[in-house]
């Protein structure tokens, strides 16, 4: 994966400083929109930068990141229960220096988190445990339709050696790709259904699982595509490097739509989508660049302080999104902002 230049201390403070204005200014102008409160930090300036954020209400959120660069080494998995954040005992799993790149909760007991040296973990309510995989390429993306079908993408870091994984509720098992795969590195992976499931990467490339087989689908782009998410009538996907990249898919056809701010500018990057209906939802990206989807319409909605890797939102329309320094190794700084009520605790305890 290309990594882009950090903003030093002094930018991040600069864009900070002109976005507080800018908030100021908005508040005192007739015609600002305020039916949206504004994304609030949670947790700032952790030890390892944060990928993946996931759950299944707004008291059960899980947040995976990377490898701890100034204690333990071990990877980040945080857990918030409504009351605070517990850091989750990840000892004595063989996961020292290891990156955990996605968490998905199938429900508040049963949880896979996935990442670096084909590590996937698995939680029973109590604990995590690591489970036997195929292979120890980096996984990027985990779904699944249920805890016994569930699929792991990903590849090498440069890009190469794509794969795909299934677990089948026994057993991971590597899965024959087509024969016009790329061999690029699988991104994400997301589905409607267990037989209606999708795939990105890099070089533009787009797969379908229509419950027996792969295809191939027709891509608009040959750029970067970072994440997905798919729903009923809609898929989305994003990615890019230098200008973003925003897809649409409807019907299986994919569009490139280009989301600009009123002064013309396009935000660098984005690495996270979540739709929340047909033609509505939010992307987060690298300088803190937030889009929102309106009526079909992707456009700048808000910047923050830190860069953003992903975004989640809960079913009572909360929205989670995480991040931090992490462009380069190590990724450090770790973010949880938050838009929505109730007020979210910021306190960090140990398991």
């Amino acid at each position: 994966m290309t990594f882009l230049p950090r903003l030093s201390h002094k930018d991040h403070v600069l864009k900070r400083s002109s976005l507080l204005l800018l908030a100021f200014t908005c508040l005192a102008l007739a015609g600002c929109p305020t039916e949206d409160p504004p994304f609030e930090y949670v947790l700032e300036d952790q030890d390892s930068g944060f990928l993946s954020v996931h759950g299944t209400s707004d008291h059960d959120v899980w947040v995976a990141g990377a490898a701890d660069s100034n204690g333990t080494g071990l990877p980040t998995v945080l857990h918030y229960d409504g009351a605070g954040w517990t850091r989750q005992d990840l000892s004595g799993l063989d996961l020292e220096g290891t990156d955990l790149w996605w968490v998905h909760a199938f429900t508040e007991s049963d949880v896979m988190v996935a990442g670096e040296n084909g590590a996937i973990l698995r939680y029973d309510g109590t604990r995590f445990t690591r489970m036997t995989t195929p292979g120890t390429r980096v996984i990027f993306g985990l779904w699944g339709a249920s805890s016994s079908d569930v699929w792991a993408v990903g590849g090498q870091n440069g890009g190469a050696s794509g794969f795909v994984w299934h677990f089948d509720g026994s057993a991971w098992t590597e899965m024959m790709l087509p024969v016009d795969h790329p061999g690029a590195a699988v991104f994400k992976v997301w589905g409607v259904s267990a037989s209606d499931v999708w795939f990105c990467g890099l070089m533009g490339t787009l797969m379908h699982w229509d419950g027996s087989a792969f295809s191939m689908v027709a891509s608009p782009t040959t750029r970067s595509l970072f994440t997905l998410h798919a729903i009923e009538g809609e898929v989305a996907v994003v990615g890019g490097e230098g200008t973003a990249t925003v897809l649409r898919g409807a019907d299986g056809v994919f569009t490139e739509v280009t989301p600009m701010a009123d002064d013309g500018t396009t935000p660098v990057r984005m690495n996270g989508v979540w739709l929340t209906a047909p033609g509505e939802g939010y992307a987060v990206g690298v300088y803190g660049d937030i889009l929102r989807q309106r009526g079909g319409v992707w456009a700048p909605e808000a910047a923050l302080f830190d860069h953003l890797h992903a975004v989640w939102v809960d079913p009572s329309g909360g929205v989670w999104a995480v991040g931090g320094e992490i462009l380069s190794e190590p990724l450090t700084s770790g973010v949880v902002v938050h838009r929505g009520s109730p007020t979210i605790e910021s306190t960090v305890t140990e398991e």
